[in-house]
């Protein structure tokens, strides 16, 4: 594994982190589209990795 992929796992792994805390207090708006571009961000990068 390239150390972009690690960067770019660990950013992904700080949106859904982030976003969870949001839903957890309560903001569902900001958390749910942190959570959504997280997956959207780990779906394009493995899909391409394929």
């Amino acid at each position: 594994m390239d150390w972009r992929d690690g960067l770019q796992l660990g950013g992904i792994v700080a949106l859904a982190a982030v976003g969870t805390t949001l839903l957890a207090v309560g903001a569902l708006g900001s958390g749910i589209a942190l959570i959504v571009v997280g997956m959207l961000w780990f779906w394009r990068l493995y899909r391409t990795g394929e």
